[in-house]
């Protein structure tokens, strides 16, 4: 088990950023999120949800439904995207519903934008640098980018792609094995913001299958001194043993980690510059949603510290 009876310090990012959090909002989109709210130099702007673990009512549901329980002041907008009829393929059942197995009560006080997370990407994109955090399938960014006709820099960091490992969708038809599962539910928007984002930086499959969430970790978490909490520890702590309940010992960092991948550094290394390719259907060997390696700039990720990520996840939970 990790010591958390030690102080740590909060990990810290090398520059003061903001950052929009695209997002399917399945039990580590939570996590992830909650980890960032914890870091000082993150700022989150906005989240855009899209169809993929959660329904996209659903998980905006369930992003509202946080921010009032943990009291988010002021509360970060949350606009609504792609929903599955924009989607070529849909994860398996056993796969979705995540942000509505939570049972979290619906939001009373805050609402959804008006404006879709396309349109307002779009203006984003136009208006200033962005960076986006990719969580979920990449509908909503491949809206927006290609119409956004901008010189402004727009950077992705993705949870997605598997290059040298199995994927991680079920092992029977008409699920690919070699396809990692957001990319599989929309290759042709992986495909479109790998070749369009100005700097694109992966964490596909390969970097977080060495970060196991294991039965130590959690209780690891579970054992930080109520007084050393952070005030959304709770929450977190909940999510945990729901995702544990739900994967069992098929559980891994996955956007945990790409939320991570902001201060890099610490976490994530073997780093290849590198572009990515992004089957859009089957061809030959390759399955939709399959990522191979050409020419390009796409930072992508092979290598994790499981070490590294447990003390700074520990550390942004307690005081």
């Amino acid at each position: 088990m990790l010591d958390t009876t030690i102080a740590v310090p909060i990990p810290r990012y090398t520059l003061e950023m903001n950052i929009i959090i695209d997002t399917d909002v399945g039990y580590d989109d939570l996590l992830a999120i909650l980890y960032l709210m914890n870091c000082p130099d993150i700022t989150i702007d906005a989240f855009t949800v899209v169809n993929g673990i959660s329904a996209v009512t659903d998980g905006s549901n369930a992003l509202l439904s946080l921010q009032e329980m943990l009291g988010t002041k002021p509360a970060i907008p949350v606009y609504l995207g792609a929903d599955a009829s924009q989607q070529p393929n849909s994860l398996p059942a056993a796969y979705q519903g995540e942000a509505k197995a939570l049972g979290w009560p619906q939001p009373k006080r805050l609402k959804a934008e008006t404006q879709s997370a396309g349109d307002y990407l779009t203006d984003q994109f136009k208006k200033t640098d962005t960076t986006v955090l990719a969580i979920g399938p990449l509908t909503n960014l491949a809206v927006a980018l290609p119409v956004s006709n901008t010189t402004n820099v727009i950077a992705v960091y993705a949870m997605g792609g598997a290059f040298k490992v199995n994927g991680d969708l079920e092992p029977s038809p008409p699920y690919p094995s070699d396809v990692e599962a957001n990319f599989y539910v929309d290759p042709a928007a992986a495909a479109t913001v790998m070749a369009n984002a100005t700097r694109s930086y992966l964490v596909p499959l390969d970097a977080c299958n060495q970060v196991p969430i294991t039965t130590d970790f959690i209780t690891s978490f579970q054992a930080i001194p109520s007084k050393n909490q952070k005030p959304n520890w709770s929450c977190a702590s909940k999510i945990l043993n729901a995702a544990s309940a739900a994967f069992g010992a098929d559980y891994y960092a996955w956007d945990e980690l790409a939320a991570m991948a902001l201060n890099w550094n610490n976490v994530l290394s073997d780093q290849e510059q590198s572009g990515v390719v992004v089957e859009q259907v089957a061809s030959g060997n390759l399955s939709p949603g399959k990522t191979t390696i050409t020419t390009g700039w796409t930072g992508i990720f092979y290598a994790a510290s499981s070490t590294q990520f447990n003390s700074d996840f520990l550390a942004a939970f307690s005081k």
